[in-house]
């Protein structure tokens, strides 16, 4: 049986690292954003500049490259998405600050368990990958051993952003362990 102080270091590892997830895909929108306002601007710019000296050519590629990535940031939504992840950090935040500042107990327990899966139900999926990420940066943080690490390959890292690549590899030498 686990002890209110076990569950509650439990919950908070758990806190922390959802802050951890949340901080990645805040940073990546909005790079994502700022870097798709920029080219908008240069590429527009560009485009008046090469129709002014004729260069047509050179205007059409601009033009369309800037138009290919505006439409991909209206899509997305990345500036959204960045505000959505941050509402998620707060909410996460605030779950921390209660576990760490409140009488342990029993019911805060709970209580806290139930909002986190309120918190989880209204997220996006998950990117497993990044997930275990920030597991393993948060296992680091706590001062724990390597072998809590997962093991995660490099070509995951690359995309762990975008796309899960084979996210049941990490847990397949978790299972191992």
């Amino acid at each position: 049986m686990t002890t209110l102080e076990q569950r509650k270091n439990s919950l908070g590892f758990d806190l922390l690292a959802s802050i951890r997830y949340h901080n990645y895909r805040i940073r990546f929108f909005e790079c994502w954003d700022r870097m798709s306002s920029v080219v908008a601007v240069v590429f527009g710019s560009s485009v008046m500049y090469n129709l002014s000296q004729q260069n047509t050519e050179l205007a059409l590629y601009s033009g369309l490259f800037g138009t290919v990535l505006s439409a991909l940031a209206l899509v997305v939504g990345f500036g959204q998405r960045a505000r959505e992840h941050r509402d998620f950090k707060m909410q996460f935040a605030q779950l921390e600050y209660r576990l760490s500042t409140e009488p342990l107990s029993e019911m805060l327990l709970k209580n806290l368990s139930a909002e986190v899966q309120l918190i989880n139900s209204k997220e996006p999926p998950p990117l497993i990958v990044l997930g275990e990420i920030c597991h393993n940066e948060q296992v680091k943080a706590e001062g724990f051993d390597n072998e809590h690490l997962s093991q995660i390959a490099w070509y995951q890292r690359l995309f762990a952003h975008y796309v899960d690549l084979c996210p049941h590899k990490i847990f397949e030498k978790l299972d191992k362990m």
